[in-house]
């Protein structure tokens, strides 16, 4: 990367079934872009995380990790994302079940009103 910056990489340890956070240069696998009041609460645009896959749900629990339960009852209620909430993969809406993959771009949007 430009200027040796790294990334902050956070990675699901499957044997602990934890978290982990790790610097490494490279290229990102999956880019969360945050839009709205969600960038306010994440503190910053967009974030890439080195994950192969994992379900949408589990990508809310390690956001939640990272970001306070404050930004994740914001974005899900009873386990589910709220209706006001778009939550894109590569521009396409999703639901809890559906699964991110490597190079997938996910982006959180707070609900849209106007008249």
């Amino acid at each position: 990367m430009p200027n040796g910056e790294c990334l902050l990489l956070i990675l699901w340890d499957v044997p602990n079934g934890t978290f982990k956070k790790e610097e490494r240069e490279g290229t990102p696998m999956i880019k969360v872009k945050f839009f709205g009041y969600f960038r306010q609460l994440a503190g910053q645009k967009e974030v890439a995380l080195e994950i192969d896959s994992m379900d949408v749900a589990s990508l809310l629990q390690l956001l939640k990790e990272k970001y306070g339960d404050e930004f994740y009852r914001i974005v899900v209620s009873e386990g589910r994302i709220r209706d006001d909430v778009l939550l894109l993969v590569n521009q396409k809406s999703v639901k809890e079940n559906d699964v991110v993959r490597s190079g997938d771009e996910v982006a959180i949007l707070p609900p849209v009103t106007g008249g």
